[in-house]
């Protein structure tokens, strides 16, 4: 239509010129435009619309943690904004990685989206032997939220605040176990940077997400847990468990009552935990940037404002650019930690 459009302007502004030579000039313009407008034609009908099927969201996770529950609100979103249903697909086990893999190598097409985060994007790269190398297997669509973090207890220990469960660490050295979602997740590392500025010894114990992590902390097979705290808040809620401490600059209103870190005594002690979505390298970049207009709406809509409150999430829009900014600036501060207390899956 804009190619026709233009044509007809040109022939009109030749009909109407009085300059034989410029006329003359226009006239060859226009049978070049005339000339040119089929192949035009066929590359416009090569770009395909997008999208125009169903597109999978991989959740390197199993159901009930902060991941999944983000990714099935996004689902949401995405489904209403792109025209496409978004199929959730959990496909959890080694930090992350199976789940990160399939999307690696699946076809750059936007078809097939990953929920990552700190967990699988940071953190895996750097305490687990893989090949996988975020920034240069998977293209960054956006940050998504900041998940407020918090530091529980089974209530079969009798600490009631951080610093008597320190104590009470110290007195029971070797004697006690920690929970994670796995080897190399967000939990295995700042567990172990806690554990090092706490002076105490605690076990590890990797689980196959952040729900079962949860479960063996209320069935007190595990005494310690630090995660998201919308993974745990229905079970904190109940009282099956305590929280001690949180992160953040000031207390979260879903913890008024809970002290963040530096009122505990630990100022240095920064867990903060964040989600994206990502796709497979290659990606067309008007694919990107089509999927980071749409996640940007959701962020900042009002119904997401809701569930930020409810979950405990901060909303993050911005650019690629932005989280690439992110991975970098993390793989680089959390990794000297790493070499430095050779942190390593157990």
């Amino acid at each position: 239509m804009r190619i026709v459009t233009c044509l007809q302007k040109t022939r009109m502004y030749i009909t109407g010129t009085t300059n034989a030579g410029g006329a003359r000039r226009l006239a060859l313009l226009f049978a070049l435009a005339i000339a040119l407008a089929p192949q035009l034609a066929v590359a416009q009908s090569k770009i395909p619309a997008y999208p125009e099927r169903p597109i999978k969201l991989v959740v390197p996770f199993p159901p009930g943690g902060t991941t999944d529950t983000l990714a099935r609100t996004l689902a949401e979103g995405l489904r209403a904004d792109l025209g496409q249903p978004v199929i959730i697909d959990n496909r959890s086990g080694a930090g992350g990685l199976i789940g990160t893999d399939a999307v690696k190598t699946a076809p750059a097409d936007g078809y097939v989206l990953l929920l990552t985060s700190l967990n699988n994007h940071v953190m895996l790269p750097l305490i687990q032997r893989t090949s996988f190398q975020p920034e240069r297997d998977l293209a960054s669509i956006g940050l998504a939220v900041q998940s407020n973090t918090a530091l529980l207890v089974s209530n079969a220990v009798p600490s009631k605040t951080l610093a008597q469960f320190v104590e009470y660490a110290r007195q029971n050295p070797g004697r006690m176990n920690y929970s994670s979602s796995g080897n190399g997740s967000f939990g295995h590392f700042f567990t172990e940077l806690f554990k090092s500025q706490a002076h105490i010894d605690v076990a590890h114990v990797p689980y196959k997400g952040a729900a079962p992590s949860a479960m063996a902390l209320y069935s007190n097979e595990v005494q310690l847990l630090i995660v998201g705290y919308s993974a745990v808040q229905s079970n904190a809620e109940a009282g099956q468990m305590r929280v001690l401490a949180q992160d953040g600059d000031v207390r979260s209103a879903l913890l008024p009552n809970v002290p963040t870190f530096a009122e505990a005594g630990f100022p240095e002690f920064r867990p903060t935990f964040w989600l994206g979505l990502s796709a497979p390298k290659d990606t067309p970049p008007v694919i990107i940037a089509r999927l980071n207009q749409a996640m940007n709406t959701i962020l900042r809509s009002p119904e997401f404002a809701e569930r930020a409150r409810k979950n405990g999430w901060t909303p993050l829009p911005g650019t690629p650019a932005d989280m690439d900014k992110k991975i970098a600036s993390d793989l680089g501060q959390y990794g000297a930690v790493v070499r430095r207390l050779k942190i390593r899956a157990d």
